[in-house]
């Protein structure tokens, strides 16, 4: 009998029943079918969410956030796609904990690519890949919905950072209050884009939260000695002198993109570009992430 026969797909998938079925799934009216890449773990688990186009500043505070929770030996989950999803798995890798991707197709066919690396990473280093949709299957757009139910369910709280007044943050954010999940929100403007949508998940019940610690709170748990919330450094604040190197920095204020995007909104010469990057690196004003984004850096 094949690994295929068995259960067991390619890259290492496998479909998980019996004992291994996460528990908390159970809570949805139709519990689904589970695949997963590398080791689906049972601890306590919470879910972070938020736009694909955050500000630096809810970037770093979710990457931090995450960094803090995974310290304290909490699973970081997230959706996987670009933005608050990803800065919340690379938080949790900073801080050599372990993340879960709950992802809307299959492990064969990630989504979205340019986040392939990461995906990899967060299994290599201990996590999971998991999916209700079996090997070779796509993401299809009510795959997003199906995925977002399925994170909800797993969290034992869903923390929003950063969201428009629409989004799949906030269909994560009914599903946790439909399945009795709390609901955290990291408060943002109520004039700004991307704070509009916390402020109506708070109207909606939802709790405020600042800090790690915070979190631990709600989740009965006593804080260690909790990384810092980081906060942008001056170099990210402050123009740079070189015309073409500010023309980064302008683009990557609004939201991380890799050497393709950045060409594209800064119209540079990708060689051009490749210098900049790398000068911009070594000077610490920028990092790369695992899937080949940049942003500004953090203290």
């Amino acid at each position: 009998m094949s690994a295929e026969d068995a259960g067991n797909g390619p890259d290492g998938m496998r479909e998980l029943s019996g004992a291994e079925y996460p528990p908390r799934l159970r809570d949805l009216p139709d519990p689904p079918p589970v695949w997963v890449t590398g080791e689906f773990p049972r601890a306590q688990a919470v879910a972070v969410v938020g736009t694909r186009h955050p500000s630096a500043e809810g970037r770093t505070f979710a990457r931090s956030l995450s960094a803090s929770l995974a310290s304290e030996g909490i699973v970081i989950l997230s959706g996987g796609a670009k933005g608050i999803d990803a800065a919340a798995h690379e938080g949790a890798l900073d801080a050599r904990g372990v993340t879960v991707v709950v992802a809307p197709s299959a492990f064969d066919r990630p989504s979205p690519k340019v986040n392939t690396a990461l995906f990899r990473r967060a299994v290599r280093e201990g996590g999971a890949y998991l999916s209700r949709f079996s090997p070779g299957t796509g993401a299809l757009q009510h795959h997003f919905f199906l995925r977002n139910a399925m994170l909800a369910a797993l969290a034992e709280v869903v923390i929003v950072v950063e969201s428009g007044i629409k989004g799949g943050s906030h269909n994560t954010a009914y599903w946790a209050r439909r399945l009795s999940r709390r609901v955290l929100v990291v408060p943002g403007a109520p004039w700004a884009e991307k704070g509009i949508g916390c402020v109506q998940q708070l109207r909606l019940g939802g709790t405020p939260i600042g800090s790690a610690r915070d979190v631990l709170e709600v989740l009965g748990r006593r804080a260690g000695r909790l990384r810092p919330i980081r906060a942008p450094t001056e170099s990210t604040l402050e123009p740079l002198p070189d015309p073409d190197a500010e023309k980064v920095r302008q683009v990557l204020l609004k939201c991380p993109a890799d050497l393709d995007e950045l060409h594209v909104r800064t119209g540079l010469p990708v060689g051009r570009l490749r210098g900049l990057l790398l000068t911009l690196t070594l000077d610490g004003v920028l990092v790369s992430s695992p899937a080949g984004q940049f942003s500004l850096t953090s203290l």
